[in-house]
């Protein structure tokens, strides 16, 4: 791959993998209200646009090379699985209808295919900066969307950002910040105090939107991924110095934005106490978490009727009744039992060694655990990994 086609690669990659997010982020700059495919085709068309001009460059660069790599054969093993996913009786009831296999299909084979490519290069400084500059995009949509936040309920937020889910705002804020924080840490050079106070300013206006956003799911990513990348950067005494310091200036932040904006407080407030309200007298409620204590105790009573083979990778769904769990591990052992959750055992080890091993070959590859905490935690507790 010639340089100039390898800058391109990274260019087209990076907006292939953050075109969902782009999507709803360049809504909200142009005051555009999306609530889902029931209301317009655009969000299928931008991805059809994007995985289309990926694809064609990813072919072209297979007949010119005359190379055949191991990922051509995923991808027409990934082709293949989603056309027997279409294939697939589906009941009325199922959440894995075409539409959703649609998406899955626009979104998880071109993304396979760049991951596969990126994987192979020496590290893509270069690749993760376009990332980072595209989420600027998301960094100036929340600046436009904050003041909107404040006039209307949680509940409400899903028409001007989040695509029909309330919680979407807060899923891309948190993404957007891990990246952001990512690049600060392991990538950003010639530091000066003008870039310094943009980086601080972007942290805060991040927060202050994840904070809005009521989603709980959204603070644990970025509580999760931030220690864990500061762990990687500082040592220990440095750590806790500077974790003291970040918690009195998101404490000081938090009544400074209580105080600049008291007509507003009870919007604060509601957020706020929606997002640690599952913290209660120092334990976990989860009848405080959207039901999810619900949906967690009927997943472990039918995966205790058929623990060693489950329901089937799809028929679980006919079988739960509130389709599935939340939760990547019940939906596993729902799809297959412990048979298919050694199979996944085994993914996830191997995936988490040869990442250990990069990143002390290399530190600079820590700015990986973005995606892979984002996507994780979020299969932890919301979505299915099959969308």
């Amino acid at each position: 791959m010639t340089q100039n086609n390898n800058i391109f690669f990274y260019r087209i990659g990076s907006l292939l993998i953050l075109t969902p997010f782009l999507f709803f982020a360049l809504n909200s700059i142009f005051s555009i209200e999306y609530s889902g495919l029931s209301d317009s085709n655009s969000y299928v068309f931008t991805l059809v646009g994007v995985a289309s001009l990926y694809l064609i460059f990813y072919l072209k660069n297979i007949f010119l090379s005359n190379v055949l790599y191991i990922s051509d054969f995923v991808f027409y093993f990934l082709i293949v699985f989603v056309f027997l996913m279409l294939l697939y009786d589906f009941s009325s009831e199922s959440l894995l209808n075409s539409t959703s296999i649609f998406q899955f299909g626009l979104m998880i084979i071109p993304v396979s295919l760049f991951a596969l490519h990126f994987g192979k290069q020496e590290f893509p400084e270069i690749g993760f900066k376009y990332f980072f500059i595209l989420c600027q995009i998301i960094f100036i949509s929340i600046i436009t969307v904050i003041p909107k936040m404040l006039q209307i309920d949680v509940g409400n937020l899903s028409t001007f950002y989040g695509g029909g889910h309330y919680q979407g705002f807060g899923y891309i804020v948190s993404f957007s910040f891990l990246i952001t924080l990512g690049y600060f840490l392991f990538l950003y050079k010639k530091k000066n105090f003008f870039k310094n106070l943009y980086f601080i300013t972007s942290f805060s206006v991040h927060l202050a939107g994840a904070i809005l956003s009521g989603a709980r799911v959204s603070m644990i990513v970025i509580f999760v991924g931030s220690i864990f990348m500061l762990y990687l950067r500082f040592n220990l005494k440095k750590l806790i110095f500077l974790l003291v310091n970040i918690f009195f200036f998101i404490i000081l932040s938090f009544n400074f934005l209580l105080f600049y904006f008291n007509s507003y407080t009870d919007r604060i407030l509601e957020s706020s106490d929606r997002i640690f309200s599952y913290l209660s007298k120092g334990t976990i409620d989860m009848s405080k978490t959207s039901n999810r204590d619900i949906l967690y105790e009927e997943s472990l009573k039918l995966i205790y009727k058929s623990p060693v083979f489950g329901y089937g990778f799809f028929d679980y769904l006919k079988q739960t009744g509130f389709g599935y769990p939340h939760n990547f591990f019940l939906e596993v052992l729902l799809q297959g039992g412990i048979l298919y959750l050694i199979i996944w055992i085994l993914v996830l080890f191997f995936f988490i060694y040869n990442l250990i091993i990069l990143i002390r070959r290399d530190l600079k590859y820590v700015v990986i655990l973005p995606f892979i905490f984002y996507s994780f935690i979020l299969l932890l507790f919301s979505g299915t990994y099959l969308l």
